[in-house]
């Protein structure tokens, strides 16, 4: 029996910004339990993991399966990520940086990236360097997943001593 071995998932709903294509409406599948962390599986969990391929349900109905490597961006809600959880939001010394990223294609958004790195590494260039595929760019209540091999270049507008409920305040996404 097929369903027996089924593990079960939840579906996200996310903007998917493919190279080449327009933005879709799709859902993310998430695991009920996470492997690296407490809880359920979020989508940066999936984007950032080992597959190279993940599922997808598109508006009618149908899986698709996204290569990772050509997505630009995901954007989901930052309720559905839990950054409130997360342990950049926890530190007090998390660095928050607002930024503009410019991918291929010509698309630039404008948002914040927080992160703790060991003292004396805090430098944003430093944060690029990290080997996550995806690089979290918050954006009030959004969250982009930015494919860091799809950036073209990434400009610091200043470090915002920010608490994590301004970032998640009610702005409008930014894209420019």
């Amino acid at each position: 029996m097929p369903g027996e071995y089924r593990i079960p998932k939840r579906q996200v709903p996310a903007q998917v910004t493919l190279v080449g294509e327009p933005t879709q409406e799709l859902h993310l599948f998430v695991g009920q339990y996470a492997e690296s962390h407490e809880g359920g599986e979020r989508p940066g969990d999936v984007l950032n993991g080992r597959e190279s391929y993940v599922p997808a349900l598109d508006a009618q109905g149908g899986t698709r399966l996204l290569n990772l490597d050509a997505v630009l961006v995901v954007t989901v809600t930052a309720r559905d990520e839990g950054v409130l959880g997360a342990l950049e939001f926890q530190a007090a010394d998390a660095a928050c940086v607002d930024v503009v990223v410019a991918l291929e294609g010509g698309l630039h958004l404008r948002g914040v990236v927080r992160y703790v790195l060991p003292e004396g590494q805090q430098r944003l260039q430093n944060y690029l360097r990290q080997p996550e595929r995806f690089l979290p760019l918050y954006d009030g209540p959004r969250l982009h997943w930015i494919n860091r091999r799809r950036v073209v270049w990434v400009e610091s507008r200043g470090v915002e001593g920010m608490q994590a409920d301004m970032a998640l305040g009610a702005s409008a996404p930014r894209r420019s």
